[in-house]
């Protein structure tokens, strides 16, 4: 994202007692590639970069994360989900990939080029990555929605309560909870 020091410098100015200042980060990935494919304009040191100016001025950071970026293993999201530990975010937004009309993503994925992580898939890979990923570190969402209109696919994504009863639900199959496999770091 695009935060140096001045804006870092910025933001800290409305820091006040009594008030919780959050700034959220798009992170994506710990990948550059796949923050490449996703014509980010930035990469992994970017982000602890501005995370590291976050912190330095007392404000919380919310990193966001993809899950289901095309190319990406599962090892690559375990990755990702380390590091949000790494860069000691404070909190983590999940979403699923979403493919929106009129944009270069919607062509490739009307092209056949293109496989999306079922549902299914997410909230199981979503459960890998939370037992990987600090208590410490506030969840503030675990699925992402897009209106209607606008969504070209997953259309299991319209329905957010679902997929965190899913999440919620395997987590309890699993008989685990977030930071369960956390590496002490």
């Amino acid at each position: 994202d695009c935060i140096n020091e001045k804006i870092a410098d910025m933001i800290a100015s409305f820091n006040r007692d009594n008030f919780e200042l959050w700034v959220e980060l798009g992170v994506q990935s710990a990948s550059d590639k796949s923050l490449l494919f996703l014509n980010r304009h930035h990469n992994a040191k970017s982000s602890t970069d501005a995370m590291k100016l976050l912190k330095e001025r007392n404000i919380k950071g919310c990193a966001h994360l993809i899950v289901g970026i095309p190319g990406e293993s599962w090892e690559d999201n375990m990755r990702s989900a380390e590091f949000i530990n790494e860069i000691q975010a404070d909190g983590v937004k999940f979403h699923q990939l979403h493919v929106i009309k009129n944009t270069p993503l919607e062509k490739i994925y009307n092209e056949k080029k293109l496989k999306l992580i079922s549902f299914k898939e997410y909230a199981s890979t979503v459960c890998d990555m939370l037992e990987r990923i600090s208590p410490k570190v506030l969840v503030h969402r675990l699925s992402a929605d897009r209106d209607r209109e606008s969504l070209v696919a997953p259309n299991w994504g319209l329905h957010k309560g679902s997929i965190q009863k899913e999440i919620e639900d395997e987590l309890e199959r699993r008989e685990t909870r977030q930071g369960f496999f956390e590496r002490g770091i």
